[in-house]
């Protein structure tokens, strides 16, 4: 049974949408949701768990490494927010595969529809059909892996490009 996971801290975005994804995945999800850090000590997110044996509040972890390596896909459930979503990030930087919302990509070159999903209860679908689908964990798998390489290449360039203007004002500065 694979094990779905996502890292958060205790704010009010994260307890909404952790807690929606409780929810639905408390009537519908198949395989463990594994949630860590600040927003286990939720006490709503605790109540929508406390009944569900398939997900797991694990707290605080002293290294997420510990936790990338528990968990085959994790999830990013936000459908609202700014700039780059560092939850999608991480995971993608620590070679696990990811499915979420739209909102959850924002930032990142992501088209495929599990990496575009509407809101919670669309991806509790798909993580269920990755349960199920052998040839969709694949597709996730190697997805995944494209935007992670993607967003690497284009933060690369951005930051040559740094380093290069920098150089350039270095010399006039110089001069």
């Amino acid at each position: 049974i694979p094990t779905f996971g996502i890292i958060g801290s205790r704010n009010q975005v994260n307890s909404h949408f952790i807690g929606e994804l409780a929810s639905n995945w408390a009537s519908s999800g198949e395989g463990i949701l594994k949630i860590v850090g600040g927003i286990c000590l939720d006490p709503h997110l605790i109540e929508r768990a406390s009944n569900c044996p398939n997900i797991e509040l694990c707290g605080a972890v002293d290294e997420t490494e510990t936790f990338y390596a528990s968990v085959d896909v994790c999830v990013n459930p936000i459908c609202v927010g700014t700039g780059l979503k560092i939850k999608t990030v991480e995971a993608l930087a620590a070679g696990v595969p990811v499915i979420g919302t739209q909102e959850g990509f924002a930032g990142l070159p992501a088209s495929s529809d599990f990496h575009q999903l509407s809101d919670s209860s669309e991806l509790v679908k798909a993580c269920n059909r990755y349960v199920h689908d052998i040839a969709f964990r694949e597709e996730v798998r190697t997805s995944s892996a494209a935007v992670a390489d993607a967003y690497h290449a284009a933060v690369t360039a951005q930051v040559d490009e740094l380093v290069d203007r920098i150089r350039k004002h270095m010399v006039t500065i110089k001069a």
